[in-house]
């Protein structure tokens, strides 16, 4: 491992030299650009050797891949509206790597590595190989949260719940968010208050202890005139969060811009009511929503959150991908057409019985995939 990483970083050098007609700027996007291009969607994130490399190009590199960044967002949008599921899944390995990056040159530290030593220290010796299965902790990066809770990151990380659900030992279940302070020491200052100081890694493994994160560190700070958008922003923040801790990995969800509403004077003392709606993207079955309101008093401090969850699954993983070869051919007609309809979402389910599949199995599994892809092509 450790050749691999000095031969990324060595190269990384070498490659500059071989472009001196291209700006230094130009010629570290298309190096960073090009080792992109040959990252495999299908190796781990945690040590993968390449995050050195680009770690190594120190935080002058951060203008650069923001660029990159910024134009691979672009990119994958073009593939979502175009259904290119094979590009888009590369691409969201894309982003997630360069996210990695440019977080860790930012705060200094590795989350993701950070939060797997923070697991291990939870569970007495005989548990702690929970640290190492835990499944990839992915940041989520939409804007709001930025806005509504500027010091810290948020991972998630899920543990498979099909066909058969782990029984996980606590304090991780089996969906799991991390609140990560970017500024580890920010935890040591002086607090007062009804909740606990803020820890560097708070775990939140339900909605009683999303609402007690929210009351306890979220802050308005200074705000000049009309504080509607940063109330939006908290609603959406919940919203995000929430149906993280609901989704069993088969879901997605939207949040409607309509559907974030702000009224002034609803605590009767010219307090705020801000309420909004993540709604299921209806495909494989699944239909519903989850609506929040979230009440503050008139300084902007947060009073309750409330939440109304009516989520309806569709179709999930029970054997099917193992019956592609069953001898009754009813059997695998039943088990093509539920795999078609729940689509690329079923995705991970396949590979893992591929990996555990015979040859023929295997092909079987590979030949439904194409054709999962090419009915999402059709759409």
């Amino acid at each position: 491992m450790r050749v691999l990483i000095c031969l990324l970083i060595v190269s990384f050098g070498t490659v500059a030299f071989a472009q001196p007609d291209l700006p230094a700027a130009e010629a570290l996007r298309q190096r960073l650009e090009g080792y992109l291009e040959r990252l495999d969607p299908n190796m781990t994130l945690t040590g993968n050797p390449a995050e050195e490399g680009f770690i190594a190009q120190g935080n002058d590199a951060l203008p650069v891949m923001r660029e990159i960044y910024s134009s691979l967002g672009v990119r994958l949008a073009a593939a979502e509206e175009q259904g290119k599921q094979e590009e888009i899944r590369r691409l969201r390995f894309q982003l997630e790597f360069l996210d990695r990056v440019m977080v860790r040159l930012q705060v200094d530290f590795n989350p993701p590595a950070e939060i797997r030593e923070w697991v291990r220290r939870q569970y007495k010796p005989e548990d702690q190989y929970l640290a190492d299965i835990l499944p990839e902790p992915q940041r989520i990066t939409d804007l709001q949260l930025e806005s509504a809770f500027p010091g810290y990151l948020f991972y998630v990380a899920r543990f498979p719940q099909y066909p058969v659900a782990r029984e996980i030992a606590p304090p991780l279940r089996l969906n799991n968010l991390f609140a990560v302070q970017r500024d580890k020491t920010a935890g040591l200052t002086v607090w007062s208050g009804l909740y606990p100081p803020p820890q560097p890694i708070t775990l939140i493994t339900d909605i009683a202890r999303l609402r007690i994160f929210f009351l306890a560190y979220w802050r308005a700070g200074r705000i000049a005139g009309n504080p509607e958008n940063l109330l939006k922003d908290v609603a959406c923040t919940w919203l995000r969060l929430s149906q993280e801790l609901h989704n069993d990995g088969f879901y997605r969800f939207t949040i409607p811009a309509e559907s974030l509403r702000v009224v002034a004077g609803a605590e009767g003392d010219g307090g705020y009511l801000a309420s909004g709606r993540a709604e299921v993207v209806q495909a494989g079955g699944n239909s519903g929503s989850i609506t929040a309101e979230l009440s503050f008093y008139q300084q902007l401090q947060l009073h309750d959150v409330k939440e109304v969850v009516k989520l309806q699954p569709g179709l999930r993983p029970i054997c099917q991908a193992t019956k592609l070869l069953d001898p009754d051919p009813i059997v695998r007609r039943m088990a093509e057409q539920d795999l078609l309809i729940m689509g690329t979402a079923a995705y991970d389910y396949m590979m893992e019985r591929r990996a555990e599949a015979g040859p023929e199995l295997r092909a079987a599994i590979d030949q439904m995939w194409e054709r999962i892809l090419e009915r999402e092509r059709q759409r």
